[in-house]
């Protein structure tokens, strides 16, 4: 199990997870509510994490991928 930590730049975004997805190459993202989502980096057992700008109200976070 995973847990956000303040102080731990590498963990979860956020505790409250809303989506999980497996691409095809086998890495996990992670959508949270409202702290963007992450890529989990199995290797070092860690969180890269994707976020938008702070204290924007509506905001759409959105990245193309590629191989």
């Amino acid at each position: 199990m995973f847990s956000h930590y303040s102080e731990d730049s590498f963990s979860i975004s956020s505790n409250e997870v809303r989506t999980l997805y497996e691409d095809d190459t086998g890495d996990i993202w992670v959508g949270t509510l409202a702290r963007g989502f992450n890529l989990y980096d199995r290797g070092r057992d860690r969180f890269i994490q994707f976020k938008g700008e702070v204290n924007k109200r509506h905001q759409t976070l959105s990245v193309n991928i590629k191989e």
